[in-house]
């Protein structure tokens, strides 16, 4: 998750002719990292290559010639801010019931959409969409990305009881919708998610409510 604090940065003069491969990747990385920073500090709109290219001790040919243009560079950093998200992978010791399985991903589902820095970006993608509507799709496609992966986690943890939704694809985003329901309250209403235990008790009291709505297969 990129740093959302600062980025130092690098004095290191770069080296002449064309950068090696690690060298370009790392290059590419930091102007995110620093896009990441200023963009969330003073928004897309109050954010020009000019200080992306600046604080990351670059040209603005640099960044045009690696991202084309700024609103690229945009959804490079959105990519970047999500992975968090689209790379949850709960672990299931042996023996662990559906109940518990539902459990331990509605938790990491929680904590990972309740990071501050989740948090922030969430806002960010909010706030980005209203003014910019265009972005919509490329956001909207990040979210698919996310249901996809929940989908690979539900399916077998269903089949392993021998349990189904009628209509899998919407269980899918059911179950996403109740268990973010306390990031979605903090990011749009600023309500408080509560304890630690307050929170499990609610992703228990969620994973309760989808099973009621399984069937045997």
């Amino acid at each position: 998750m990129p740093k959302t604090e600062g980025h130092e940065k690098s004095r290191r003069p770069s080296p002449r002719g064309r950068p090696t491969a690690r060298r370009a990747q790392e290059l590419r990385q930091t102007i995110i990292e620093v896009a990441s920073v200023l963009m969330l500090q003073g928004g897309y709109e109050g954010t020009s290559i000019d200080a992306i290219a600046a604080a990351a001790g670059v040209t603005k040919r640099t960044i045009y010639s690696r991202f084309a243009s700024k609103e690229n560079l945009l959804r490079e950093v959105l990519t970047t801010a999500a992975l968090p998200a689209l790379r949850l992978d709960p672990e299931f010791p042996p023996g662990l019931g559906i109940q518990e399985k539902l459990e331990r991903i509605g938790m990491e589902m929680n904590d990972t959409l309740l990071h501050p820095d989740m948090q922030r970006w969430l806002r960010f993608a909010i706030g980005g969409i209203a003014q910019r509507p265009e972005l919509a799709p490329f956001i909207h496609a990040l979210i698919e990305q996310y249901l996809e992966l929940l989908a690979r986690m539900l399916g077998p943890a269903l089949a392993s009881e021998a349990l189904r939704a009628d209509d899998f694809s919407a269980s899918v985003k059911i179950f996403a919708t109740l268990i973010s329901a306390p990031a979605h309250n903090l990011v749009t209403f600023s309500l408080p998610p509560g304890s630690r235990e307050e929170q499990a008790d609610f992703i228990r009291k969620a994973a309760v409510l989808f099973l009621a709505g399984c069937t045997k297969a």
